[in-house]
């Protein structure tokens, strides 16, 4: 209805400006612009945020133009321009809003199991916020995702609208039906012949069916539930079944409500075992060196698992540790047989890399000094990952920090700068991290408190 509204308020502009578009190709100039329907939001400012200003020549797109503009503030219910005169010399324009209601109160009704405070936190509406129908939906979405990870699947939340005290505000009511928490009665699968249905209830471990007599409350968490079906898949391909797939899952619910029944069909597919197994690219180490490294060979079954620990652990760290930091390595699977397949390992050495300067940041207590005597690496060695991995353990170890990043920056493709950033302890708590760079990602890290230290 508005797209359609303000397509036939464009049509009549044209309409009416079609005598000046036949007499001349120039642009049209705006002589005067009038606002109506504004409560809020002041004329000039909806003139300006349009385009559309006095004195300004403007041809037939402009207009379209200043729709958008207006519309991607999302201030208004509605936008129309219009025609009002057209002279010789140009044309007066107006310029028709519905404005959105403010925000005046917000009340939340029917709440017992989550209290007000963490709704406000969760949705941040504040008194005066433009009160569109996107901020209604997108802060019921958040109150029910805010029930679903409690259990409370089933909840029901229906908005109000009243008049606020103050002019163009509406109080907004949330009135909440919770219902009762629902708990997982049972977990079934279809289509899986390899292993049974406990055995994978138990690779499942954040979605559990209820079981009282082993403490276990079957609470449905929708993110775990997420979650646990990628555990599930790593599981499938960690024991060879590379083209593992969920067709589809369901959710259904006793007549009570009260229960939950999960059902997943799943197609376990082939268990396949490696074939041949060849390297492309390599120039430093020969097949040999790097198939020792894979710790895979042929005949062996395929686990995906293990194929990432050898291709991004072990000889990606190989080539890193000498230097070789934009090394790239690609594997790629293919498909013999109905079990069997090929993995060619496709490597780009690129050049070795020697370090340029290396800057610490964000210790305003600590001296330089002695951040730089714990550093295993120095301007002008050539790049060693476990080298800057030692530096940032021996710098955390100092205790003074309560985070220690070191990060890769390329210079060009034979140099890099490494930026150490430090940020110094306000408590006894620390954690420390690792990263490379956007295109390299982790290289090491975790997280670790150390309270009281050397207590």
């Amino acid at each position: 209805m508005k797209i359609f509204r303000i397509f036939s308020t464009i049509t009549l502009i044209l309409i009416l400006l079609l005598p000046i578009y036949a007499q001349s190709k120039r642009n049209i100039k705006i002589l005067g612009v009038a606002i109506q329907g504004n409560k809020t939001i002041s004329e000039n400012s909806i003139k300006i945020q349009s385009g559309l200003i006095d004195g300004k020549e403007v041809s037939y797109e402009d207009f379209s133009s200043a729709i958008r503009r207006l519309w991607k503030l999302k201030l208004f219910s509605d936008i129309q321009i219009y025609v009002d005169k057209v002279t010789n010399e140009g044309v007066f324009l107006i310029i028709k809003v519905d404005e959105y209601p403010r925000l005046g109160k917000f009340i939340v009704i029917g709440n017992k199991k989550i209290k007000k405070d963490k709704i406000d936190e969760e949705v941040n509406l504040l008194t005066g916020k433009v009160l569109s129908p996107y901020l209604i939906s997108e802060s019921k979405r958040k109150i029910k995702n805010l029930y679903e990870k409690d259990g409370y699947l089933l909840v029901e939340i229906k908005e109000e609208l009243k008049e606020g005290k103050r002019e163009n505000t509406q109080d907004l009511i949330f009135n909440i039906k919770e219902n009762k928490k629902v708990h997982i009665k049972n977990i079934e699968f279809e289509g899986n012949s390899k292993f049974s249905d406990s055995k994978l209830r138990r690779i499942m471990k954040e979605t559990r069916k209820r079981n009282l007599f082993l403490f276990r409350v079957g609470e449905f968490n929708k993110e775990k539930y997420e979650e646990d079906k990628n555990k599930l898949r790593a599981f499938y391909r960690k024991e060879g079944y590379r083209d593992f797939e969920i067709l589809h899952d369901s959710i259904s619910y006793s007549s009570n409500s009260k229960s939950m029944f999960i059902k997943m069909n799943v197609c376990e597919g082939p268990r396949y075992k490696y074939r041949n197994i060849t390297f492309s690219g390599n120039r430093l180490y020969s097949d040999k060196q790097l198939l020792a490294l894979l710790n895979i060979k042929s005949g062996d079954w395929y686990n995906a698992e293990e194929l990432q620990k050898g291709v991004y652990e072990r000889i990606n760290g190989l080539y890193m540790d000498q230097g070789y930091l934009f090394f790239q390595i690609v594997p790629h699977e293919i498909p013999i047989s109905d079990n069997e397949i090929d993995l060619n390992l496709e490597i780009t050495e690129n050049n070795q890399v020697s370090i340029n300067l290396i800057n610490i940041v964000g210790n305003s207590k600590t001296h330089e000094n002695v951040i730089r005597r714990e550093l295993k690496i120095f301007p002008g060695d050539i790049f060693n990952r476990d080298a800057l991995m030692r530096s940032q353990r021996e710098v955390f170890i100092l205790n003074y920090f309560s985070n220690v990043t070191p990060d890769v920056i390329p210079k060009n493709e034979k140099e890099v700068d490494i930026e150490i950033t430090v940020e110094e302890k306000s408590s006894d708590r620390a954690n420390m991290s690792v990263s490379i760079s956007q295109m390299h990602g982790l290289i090491g890290g975790g997280g670790v408190e150390f309270n009281n230290f050397l207590g």
